[in-house]
């Protein structure tokens, strides 16, 4: 596939406070269970804000988040469009074996556009708008805060095997839905706040593995984390 880029002037960009209109995240190949449920790389939101991931805590994974200015905001979704993102799009590299996803979102116009590149290569010409784009993004700068999220995934892989580690304090992963990171429960972030951010629980007598992820803006469910 070649990206054509794109001539028309973009729809009006996203304004509303928790409107997600770029995200960029990446699922590295070989990943663990705790690659799959990261938070991903980037996230704009229509009211300036950059959610990108913070240090992780034992298995509670953070994120953090820099205010921007509504020009460079409007200057970021513009390049995306300028690249000829503003369309859905699968393409890989076949001459790398096992390499990495990435996965790039754009909210334009009251739709939503997916473009998943495998095993980009910075060699490769068709990948270089996309890798461009992802320099661009890392190198968004301001003062960071914690994210404080309202709400918080559990994602859990079981072994199978018996487990002498402490039990699972909250609702039990038999009530949990099954999603491309894992076997997922959504709380409040008040209920998992005095939980440990230890990596292994006993779930009725079975080991699991937890890793704990803040729910983004737009993430209202188990289903947005894939």
């Amino acid at each position: 596939m070649v990206l054509l880029v794109g001539c028309a002037a973009a729809p009006p960009i996203p304004t509303d406070r928790n409107a997600l209109v770029l995200r960029l995240s990446e699922v590295p190949a070989m990943s663990s269970h705790v690659d799959a449920a990261a938070v991903p790389e980037f996230s704009l939101y229509g009211d300036g804000r950059v959610l990108r991931p913070g240090k992780r805590d034992g298995a509670m994974l953070t994120a953090e988040e820099i205010a921007i200015d509504p020009d460079e905001a409007e200057a970021l979704y513009s390049a995306v469009h300028d690249a000829g993102f503003d369309q859905d799009a699968q393409y890989s590299n076949p001459n790398i074996i096992d390499g990495s996803v990435i996965v790039l979102t754009l909210n334009s116009g009251d739709r939503r556009y997916k473009t998943t590149a495998a095993n980009p290569d910075q060699d490769d010409l068709r990948f270089g708008p996309l890798l461009d784009l992802r320099q661009r993004f890392e190198e968004v700068s301001g003062q960071a805060s914690p994210y404080r999220p309202s709400k918080v995934f559990a994602v859990g892989f079981t072994s199978g095997s018996p487990s002498s580690a402490p039990a699972w304090p909250l609702r039990s992963f038999k009530q949990a839905e099954r999603t491309n990171a894992g076997m997922c429960l959504l709380f409040d972030a008040a209920e998992v706040a005095e939980v440990s951010p230890r990596s292994t629980w006993s779930v009725d007598g079975v080991s699991y593995d937890v890793t704990l992820r803040p729910a983004l803006p737009d993430e209202r469910t188990c289903a947005d984390l894939g």
